[in-house]
């Protein structure tokens, strides 16, 4: 489980099992989404492998004049984090559309 660097080389299989499943869940599938997050985050604090000492904040500047479908945080396309240096970041270029 964890991030892709994992420095601490903690291992839990049923977390792993739990990130798997929610990568095969829809994401419109809430209540299973809810029900795996639960779970691994019992799993995550009892074992606390990561203790995040400090919050990043960005500012990203996103324009709509020639692209839609941004995702603001907060908002109802707010569907991942925005920031291109992100693993998320090709899920932002395919949710984009043309004006």
């Amino acid at each position: 489980g964890g991030h892709q660097v994992n420095f601490y080389h903690w291992e839990n299989e049923r977390f792993d099992e739990l990130t798997d499943e929610v990568a095969k869940t829809h994401p419109d599938d809430l209540d299973k989404m809810q029900e795996l997050w639960h779970e691994a985050m019992e799993i995550w604090i009892t074992e606390l492998p990561d203790v995040p000492i400090l919050e990043f904040y960005h500012r990203i500047i996103m324009s709509e004049k020639r692209w839609t479908n941004w995702p603001l945080g907060g908002q109802t396309s707010g569907y991942v984090n925005e920031a291109s240096w992100h693993l998320t970041w090709s899920l932002v270029l395919h949710g984009l559309t043309a004006k």
